[in-house]
């Protein structure tokens, strides 16, 4: 797996997967922590990996998603948290999609449909760059 922050989902998940093969006491102990410490599965970062994804289709139903928030207009509600199902194949499950409210990552807002579309029609999705985090971006997010 590759070390990039876009990949922390996938990360996330194989953690999951690793942790799945331990005993059941322990298994409780460390999804507790795992639901403590799920930023890695906010729908955003989520979408992110998707975007980064190998497979064409994930990068495509990534691609909908974000341009789907992008009609709606959606705005961040501030801190989410999300129940995690721990059983699931890919990390593109570990939430549930239809009980949220989905908003584009604000490392892609940046890009204009028609680049995103093509971005994505490449065979690996080029790394964002140059993303720096200031005060204004962060209250953006979390307001």
């Amino acid at each position: 797996m590759k070390s990039n922050c876009p990949y922390g989902s996938q990360h996330f998940w194989k953690m999951i997967s690793l942790a799945r093969q331990l005993p059941d006491i322990v298994k409780q102990i460390i999804y507790k922590v795992f639901s403590n410490n799920a930023c890695f599965e906010h729908f955003e970062h989520v979408l992110l990996t998707m975007l980064h994804d190998s497979r064409k289709r994930i990068r495509e139903l990534a691609l909908r998603r974000i341009l789907g928030a992008r009609e709606k207009k959606t705005n961040s509600a501030g801190l989410r948290f999300f129940n995690l199902n721990f059983e699931v194949a890919d990390y593109i499950d570990l939430i549930d999609w239809s009980n949220c409210v989905v908003t584009e990552p604000p490392l892609t807002m940046h890009i204009k449909d028609h680049d995103l579309k093509e971005m994505c029609k490449e065979e690996q999705f080029p790394v964002l760059r140059n993303f720096h985090v200031t005060r204004n971006l962060l209250n953006d997010v979390l307001n």
